[in-house]
């Protein structure tokens, strides 16, 4: 039986990665794989009033980012640990994602500064060529897609393809693209 891939993604150079108020913790109503884009709605509060405004958890809603999206943007980092035991025994971390309805660990994007690196399970259909696509847009359901040109429009987000790399992961070297955010001006 083969098993399904996810998206697997570093974050080592992320400003995130050395500041606590850019990492928070998301739900989503739907299985997400981490590289995926995303954007906060709000905290966990009681939804009923009068305590309507008391905040039950300090977990955000969210909603995958598309292509429409402007503004702030975060990306799903959760560690890798699983909830299921094909998760937790398999040394692949392509295999682990984020179980719908459950806290995942999200990461602030900074613009200019922030790089990510990425497998192809992170896109909508491979990784950039480094030739043709050098950037990557925000594509269906937060997932990003290889791109010509960056992303128009004010405050949309995108990624210049900084090179192309690899992770070693078990005994394989995985093929990831380098990733600088941005989010467009105009």
């Amino acid at each position: 039986m083969a098993l399904t891939l996810h998206g697997y993604i570093n974050t080592t150079k992320m400003c995130a990665e050395n500041v606590d108020a850019m990492n928070c913790a998301g739900v989503i109503n739907q299985d997400v794989d981490n590289g995926v884009i995303v954007t906060l709605s709000s905290i966990n509060k009681n939804a009923s009033a009068p305590n309507q405004y008391y905040i039950q958890g300090y977990e955000y809603t969210v909603a995958l980012a598309s292509s429409a999206t402007t503004g702030d943007v975060w990306v799903v980092a959760s560690p890798e640990v699983g909830t299921t035991i094909d998760q937790q025994i398999l040394s692949d971390p392509r295999h682990f994602y984020n179980v719908a309805n459950q806290p995942m660990s999200l990461k602030y994007l900074v613009d200019g500064v922030d790089c990510i690196e990425v497998t192809a399970e992170c896109f909508t259909a491979g990784l950039p060529d480094g030739t043709t696509n050098t950037y990557a847009t925000v594509g269906a359901n937060g997932k990003l897609t290889a791109a010509a040109a960056a992303a128009s429009g004010a405050g949309k987000p995108y990624f210049t393809l900084e090179g192309l790399h690899t992770v070693t992961i078990g005994a394989t070297e995985v093929p990831t693209a380098v990733l600088r955010y941005h989010r467009a001006t105009a």
